[in-house]
């Protein structure tokens, strides 16, 4: 009976706790409104290509402010790239392979207003397609190349802290080019 009561207690609590943020979670920043749209060029951090990085990821997106049933959407595009090197040696022979990743894909994030002055806070979700080219060249090989691409997903978090009414910087982590992306962004 005790197991009972205390699970109607848990329940009945997280629904009211649920109630409560989902009144304060509906609604944009002030920062970021219906109809914005958001230019953000980034850097990423710890990517997880072959070898080692010679280009970090590099990436521009695009968000626009759409609501949804009056729920605080944005929806947009991104481009990256990135590039990585990884040299062998066996027996004396050296061989050195180069890959480059272009990433086209587009975003949906949802955004939740936390009421801190200039901050926009999101989280969201990547879909699109990588393309991956590659390339070895070496003592005993000539050169070769090789090309393959897949599709890529990818979740992610991020926050815009706005210095003026149209600039801010801006932060994410997840899943997608690289998992820290540091940058600029620009509102329209």
């Amino acid at each position: 009976m005790k197991k009972k009561v205390l699970l109607a207690v848990v329940v009945f609590s997280l629904f009211g706790a649920t109630g409560l943020f989902a009144q304060e979670w509906t609604s944009y920043s002030p920062e970021f409104q219906e109809g914005d749209i958001a230019i953000q060029a980034g850097i990423g951090l710890l990517a997880g290509f072959y070898g080692d990085t010679t280009i970090p990821p590099i990436s521009v997106s695009v968000d626009y402010a759409q609501p949804i049933a009056d729920l605080p959407f944005s929806f947009g595009g991104i481009v990256a790239y990135a590039k990585s090197e990884d040299d062998y040696s066996y027996f004396g022979y050296n061989w050195t392979y180069e890959y480059s990743y272009i990433l086209i894909g587009g975003r949906a994030a949802y955004h939740v207003d936390f009421g801190v002055d200039n901050l926009d806070t999101y989280a969201g979700v990547l879909l699109g397609f990588n393309i991956v080219n590659s390339s070895v060249s070496g003592d005993s090989w000539g050169s070769s190349s090789a090309d393959s691409s897949y599709m890529l997903y990818g979740a992610y978090a991020g926050a815009r802290y706005f210095f003026t009414d149209n600039i801010a910087a801006f932060g994410e982590v997840g899943y997608g080019m690289g998992l820290i992306t540091l940058g600029a962004t620009f509102k329209l």
